[in-house]
């Protein structure tokens, strides 16, 4: 039983049940010496009926489901039976020191043992009133107030015992809860340390998703129901160039390139259809770059109707450049073995045709009236398409063989000066203004001039067949740091969104090759730069020619050649 052992002669005493605590509990009971000596000359008049008062006892027991229960083993039965017996002994024994005192108190801790309420043991003593009562009075038939001291003094000594069971009661209970509270102590710390380590466990791990998330390659970010970002990984942010900042709590389709932010809401929703989702998109950058992306998006928690959505960006910009790179070889590659047809099959037919066109407009001069005019027509009708198939013809060997450059130091302002003025009679039927805004800080660049022209004027010939309701094409050059930058820029249509005008092929045109761009490219690549452009649809076009500066191009002005117009430009 923990601090003390009931069953140990003596334990009443380490528990508090010394003489002094013994002779207070009965002087607060007024049990008298008197009383002890009445009660100790009525034990032979209760021996011999001992066993009819436990055995109706033991049977009003029977009467109850839960002691019933408790009585269902014989061997319990028959240890209830000779304890009560020995029970009513020592009532009538006249002798309650501390043996008397320890009996009582080792049934109260019995009845905790065996799990018997309260209620029924202090139930049994008022039972054992009501079987003592009428045996005592027999006794004292003719002496009823001896009857009624000894039946108080019976009341007297069955309180002492109750006092003694709940004690024991109460000492059962407290020694348990305090057992309890050990053992719930001790799982509490358990509990506890649990609790802390599997809290470093989780910090930990959060720490090592977060760190996996931050240093992935890929673009990632959170996004709460409300369509709003939680969480952005670093590579996002600087692939994207936002600081965390500028994009917490917007709406996360901001990312995404305009005329694709409805549709890319709609492919994200899509995710809580199936609990993931894959698609392609663009993003733009904060300067306005695009990106393209493969985008795959998952829920956090599938189980959560309104679960956050995880977004996984994949930047497949340079694997996209690649693979267009490689088409582009391929059609270059076709568009070869084209030109090595065209170049026999195609050109010798019409130069053949081109001579003797030039004899037919002999003859036609010799012709007189309405047959010369009519022959003219027809010779200048075919002419112009013997001219335009020998400029396909061209354009094809040019993109397929474009043969080394004739470099020379060279000025780019008259180059350009010659291209519009070439383009400028069309640009006046066309109602189109033409002007010009040069760098006097631009330097003389090794070129090779007539390729450079042709690409300018590839470009020029292209904003003038998309403007045909007037507008401005604007040249304009600039000097930059190791590069010097040419901008041909219209205000036509633009280009729509998504378009590769770069496309081997690919025209608007009606009676367009779709091969103009590309010899353009080709040029100013075989010159060392590159070409870029910039769109807007409905705003107008602007192509970007970026040339290395060549070995004179620490020269601070262009020799030779003075500005034609300061860097605001004039019209023309």
């Amino acid at each position: 039983m923990g601090k003390f052992d009931p069953t140990k002669k003596g334990f009443a005493e380490e528990i508090g049940f010394n003489d002094q605590e013994r002779a207070e509990r009965e002087a607060f009971l007024r049990i008298t010496p008197e009383e002890v000596a009445l009660l100790r000359s009525l034990g032979p008049v209760i021996e011999p009926k001992a066993d009819s008062i436990v055995r109706t006892f033991y049977e009003h027991l029977l009467r109850f489901r839960e002691t019933r229960e408790l009585l269902s083993d014989e061997r319990v039965r028959n240890r209830l039976l000779a304890a009560q017996r020995e029970y009513l002994q020592n009532l009538f024994s006249g002798n309650y020191g501390p043996d008397y005192y320890e009996s009582r108190i080792r049934i109260g801790f019995t009845h905790d043992r065996i799990r018997l309420l309260p209620k029924w043991y202090l139930g049994a003593y008022a039972l054992y009133i009501s079987l003592l009562d009428p045996v005592i009075r027999e006794h004292f038939r003719g002496n009823p107030l001896r009857a009624d001291e000894a039946m108080l003094a019976v009341h007297k000594v069955l309180n002492l015992d109750m006092q003694l069971a709940m004690d024991a009661y109460i000492l059962s209970s407290q020694e348990q809860l305090e057992l309890s509270n050990r053992e719930l102590e001790s799982l509490t710390r358990e509990l506890d340390n649990r609790i802390q380590q599997r809290t470093r466990e989780l910090v930990a791990s959060e720490a090592r998703y977060r760190s996996t998330i931050e240093m992935s390659p890929n673009l990632i970010y959170q996004v709460e129901p409300g369509g709003r970002f939680e969480q952005l990984n670093r590579t996002l942010l600087a692939r994207l160039g936002y600081t965390r900042k500028e994009l917490s709590g917007r709406k996360h389709n901001i990312i995404v390139a305009p005329e694709q932010r409805e549709t890319y809401l709609a492919e994200i929703e899509r995710t809580r259809e199936s609990g993931r989702h894959q698609f392609e998109t663009v993003l733009a950058t904060r300067d306005g770059q695009r990106v393209e992306a493969e985008a795959s998006s998952v829920q956090v928690d599938p189980n959560l109707p309104n679960s956050p959505i995880r977004v996984y960006l994949r930047d497949v910009t340079e694997r996209n450049r690649m693979m267009r790179q490689v088409q582009q070889a391929q059609k270059l590659a076709a568009v070869g073995q084209l030109a090595s047809v065209l170049a026999h099959e195609v050109r010798n037919p019409l130069n053949a045709m081109g001579l003797h066109l030039t004899l037919l407009q002999r003859r036609a001069e010799d012709a007189e009236g309405e047959a010369r005019e009519s022959m003219q027509r027809a010779i200048a009708s075919v002419r112009r398409e013997v001219n335009r198939l020998d400029e396909l013809v061209n354009d094809f060997l040019l993109l397929a063989r474009p043969g080394d450059l004739r470099r020379a130091e060279a000025d780019l302002h008259p180059i350009i000066d010659e291209v519009l003025n070439l383009e400028r009679p069309r640009a006046d039927r066309l109602g189109i203004q033409m002007k010009r805004c040069y760098d006097e800080s631009v330097p003389q660049l090794p070129l090779d001039a007539d390729k450079l022209k042709q690409a300018l004027l590839n470009l020029v010939t292209n904003a003038l067949d998309v403007m045909s309701s007037g507008g401005t094409i604007t040249l304009r050059t600039k000097r930059l740091d190791g590069s010097v930058r040419i901008e041909v820029q219209d205000t036509g249509p633009g280009i729509p969104t998504g378009v590769n005008v770069f496309e081997l092929f690919f025209t608007t045109k009606s009676r367009g090759t779709g091969m103009g761009l590309n010899i353009v490219e080709g040029i100013i690549q075989q010159h060392g730069g590159h070409v870029d452009v910039s769109s807007r649809e409905g705003k107008g076009t602007t192509f970007i020619l970026d040339l290395p500066l060549g070995p004179s191009g620490s020269v601070g002005r262009r020799r030779g050649h003075e500005p034609v117009d300061s860097p605001r430009g004039e019209d023309r």
